[in-house]
């Protein structure tokens, strides 16, 4: 009968099922050209927590930005090193691949005019590690010297530039732009020294001993002059103008930035005549002459002579 009885009901019970995380493969690849991989094997999803680290791997002229994971199915994603993650992937004996991400370094380089000057703003230039330095400042010097570059070493004007670096706009940054100091480099313009011999118009004989043109005179550097001579005159120097100007000295400093020519002047000789009466009692008179310059000699009557009575008239000189 129902309701009369007693019930009872037996307990079901049953061992509930236990399941293992499935497990992974994590792969970090270098990216720096150099093909390194570190791999971390058995992973457990959810469980493990992995860090991902900042200084896994080294980029010369690079900063470490983070890891970019590489999966061909999915978006790409981006993970901040030095942070924990787990349950990258839900596929057992998958490998999961990130890729490092960097950042080219920048430096501050530095110019020195070395004798010359920039304009304001251009003695610093930052530039970007794997780039080109780009464009360059173009330092200015005073006239008699011409910029030929920049160095990385300091060099004196008109050095040999055989052992030193250039830095070009073409030129590549590389790590050694860290702190970088470039220095200009000058070259020292020549120029030729030419000789007017300035022949006075009353000289009658011809200019010898003319210099000939002296080239590839360095500015500022001091060469010696030779002397031309002219019969009946005397070289009085080199001067800067024809008529006038200033005396150089012999070892002659070149202070000007482009050729240069330099002037004879001439002091024409003087000379003296001694006149002699010729006749008793010896009388003299001296007189003094210039050179190509007409001359007219002392008349005949500078002297006379009376003998005995007799008057004795001048004819000649000779």
């Amino acid at each position: 009968e129902i309701g009369t009885g007693d019930w009872s009901s037996d307990v079901c019970s049953s061992d509930l099922a236990e399941y293992d995380p499935i497990t992974y493969n994590v792969q970090f690849k270098s990216n720096n050209g150099k093909n390194e991989v570190v791999t971390v094997s058995d992973v457990k999803f959810n469980e493990t927590k992995l860090t991902l680290a900042a200084d896994t791997f080294a980029y010369a002229g690079h900063t470490f930005a983070g890891w970019l994971l590489d999966d061909a199915t999915a978006t790409k994603r981006e993970f901040t090193a030095n942070e924990e993650y787990n349950a990258l992937t839900s596929v057992e004996g998958a490998t999961v691949t990130f890729l490092a991400q960097w950042t080219a370094n920048k430096y501050e380089v530095t110019f020195d005019a070395n004798g010359g000057s920039l304009a304001e703003g251009e003695g610093t230039l930052e530039v970007t590690f794997g780039e080109h330095y780009g464009t360059l400042p173009t330092p200015t010097r005073e006239a008699g010297y011409t910029f030929a570059g920049w160095y990385t070493t300091r060099l004196a004007d008109d050095a040999s530039t055989a052992d030193a670096t250039c830095i070009l706009e073409s030129t590549t940054v590389g790590t050694d732009a860290n702190g970088q100091t470039l220095y200009a480099y000058w070259t020292i313009n020549t120029y030729s020294i030419s000789f007017d011999v300035n022949k006075p118009s009353n000289a009658s004989n011809e200019v010898e001993n003319v210099p000939n043109t002296i080239e590839n005179v360095k500015f500022r550097s001091t060469v010696t002059l030779e002397e031309p001579t002219l019969v009946g005159w005397t070289f009085a120097g080199w001067f800067t103008q024809a008529v006038s100007g200033d005396l150089v000295s012999t070892n002659y400093t070149l202070e000007t930035a482009g050729n240069v020519e330099l002037h004879a002047h001439w002091t024409a000789t003087t000379y003296q005549v001694t006149y002699h009466r010729n006749l008793g009692t010896d009388q003299t008179k001296v007189v003094e002459y210039t050179y190509d310059t007409p001359t007219q000699f002392e008349p005949s009557n500078i002297f006379s002579y009376i003998d005995n009575n007799i008057e004795y008239f001048f004819t000649a000189w000779c």
